[in-house]
């Protein structure tokens, strides 16, 4: 199995967790009802994932950077590492703003949102043209 496969398939990974963040914030929120779950456990759900999510995206990451280096060679390429910088930016600044400072709370819902964009954007750059490519 080789590093790109194993990239692309934990980039896919996160984008079912960055859908499932979507959707449990939707439910948090009143937007939806799709699980019998008590807003607290709800909100640790959230909390863990977004934890996750971060920890995976800083894995692929490194994956990336380690096994290809820093390269320009292309503007998918370019791309890709702009939004995977961007991804993990907006999950730390994310993650700040719920533990230290609160007063900025209200910028959170545009900010998971914002996150889950990039990380589709990264999954269509780089895991769904492997998946379409094959290399």
């Amino acid at each position: 199995m080789s590093i790109t496969l194993i990239k692309s398939i934990l980039t896919t990974v996160a984008l079912a967790l960055a859908l499932l963040q979507g959707l449990e914030m939707a439910q948090l929120k009143g937007y939806l009802h799709l699980l019998p779950v008590e807003k607290r456990r709800l909100r640790d759900m959230h909390r863990a994932g977004g934890v996750t999510a971060l920890f995976l995206l800083a894995l692929i990451a490194v994956l990336c950077i380690v096994s290809r280096g820093f390269s320009f060679a292309s503007l998918r390429v370019t791309l890709h590492a702009i939004l995977g910088a961007v991804v993990i930016l907006v999950l730390v600044v994310k993650a700040l703003i719920t533990n230290r400072f609160r007063q900025y709370l209200r910028f959170n819902n545009g900010l998971g949102a914002l996150a889950g964009l990039l990380v589709l954007g990264i999954f269509l750059l780089s895991a769904l043209w492997y998946f379409i490519k094959g290399y």
